[in-house]
């Protein structure tokens, strides 16, 4: 996708408050090698979509880079205030590139921006990937979390009020961050879960992630128990096993608060899935990675050796290799 608006983040950084362009903070033009460049260290993006990736770099490659990136100097060196993509895709080209060719794309155009602290870099890193390209919404949580962390702002309202957010999505926000490992990775990585029976009667699957409604939901839910003296452990794999039947049935924001409400004033039961009983507590199986616990293989139940061999046998087949 071609990049646009070639003044656009010049004007961004000499508008934005509470950073004041002066003489000395003008953005001046200048070429930098990329060898010499370093990441924001808030860069809030945790991966590149590598076919869009691609894309830009064949979109810069025909048409040449529309906008160059934003960067501040550190001695001898540069660190990037926005356009880590655009960046990427110039490293990208220069390694594809015939020998004689390398040169070409060594060094990127870039406005060097002084007099920006910590949190201008942090700030302007995040609105510039939530503009370019959405951010996941876990990525999104982890930046902003981590930028209160680091005292970059004082308050949550001040937070809000600098990233164009209201007190409440930060505040959500700052719970996703901190909230189980397995609610994360439910709205990261997705959770693969059983959507019908193929021709041949066995199970189909597919990987499924939870929107951020739903996580604030389980999470909730999550939260009670643990309140409760549920152990972790146990709470994860119940809390699991409910974000898979919510995930399996597609169920509407409206319908997992109201189950959420009904757990917490006891009106429902969560999923008989314990950790001692439920068949995924002797793997974990995500979109990217499929993970025995082994030490847990000396004690398990019938059922959940079934259901492990059944969960590998699928695996399996997803990937045209034979299950013996």
């Amino acid at each position: 996708m071609a990049e646009h608006n070639p003044n656009s983040m010049a004007a961004r950084i000499a508008e934005a408050k509470p950073f004041v362009v002066t003489a000395k903070t003008q953005p001046s033009s200048l070429k930098v090698p990329l060898d010499l460049l370093d990441d924001n260290p808030y860069q809030p993006r945790s991966a590149m979509d590598a076919t869009k990736l691609q894309e830009l770099a064949a979109s810069i490659q025909s048409n040449g880079l529309l906008q160059p990136i934003a960067v501040k100097r550190e001695g001898e060196r540069f660190i990037i205030i926005a356009g880590h993509r655009r960046s990427e895709a110039y490293k990208r080209l220069r390694d594809a590139a015939a020998e004689g060719e390398r040169s070409k794309w060594a060094e990127i155009p870039a406005l060097e921006v002084a007099g920006v602290d910590a949190t201008r870099m942090a700030t302007l890193a995040f609105v510039e990937n939530e503009q370019r390209e959405n951010l996941s919404i876990l990525d999104t949580a982890m930046a902003v979390s981590r930028m209160l962390d680091d005292r970059l702002y004082e308050t949550v309202e001040a937070a809000a009020g600098a990233l164009g957010k209201s007190i409440t999505r930060i505040k959500d926000l700052r719970r996703l961050s901190r909230g189980s490992a397995v609610v994360k990775q439910a709205i990261g990585a997705g959770l693969r879960v059983v959507v019908g029976s193929n021709d041949d009667g066995t199970d189909r699957h597919e990987v499924r992630r939870l929107e951020f409604a739903h996580a604030l939901a389980f999470l909730s839910i999550h939260d009670h128990f643990v309140k409760q003296g549920v152990a972790v452990r146990k709470a994860d794999s119940r809390v699991e096993a409910s974000m898979r039947r919510a995930l399996a049935a597609n169920w509407s924001s409206k319908r997992t608060e109201e189950y959420a409400r009904d757990i917490i004033k006891g009106e429902a039961k969560l999923e008989e899935a314990d950790a001692d009983t439920a068949p995924e507590s002797l793997f974990t199986d995500t979109a990217a990675r499929f993970t025995i616990d082994k030490r847990r293989l000396g004690g398990a139940t019938e059922a959940q050796r079934t259901a492990l061999r059944a969960a590998v046998a699928a695996l399996l087949a997803e990937t045209g290799q034979p299950a013996a």
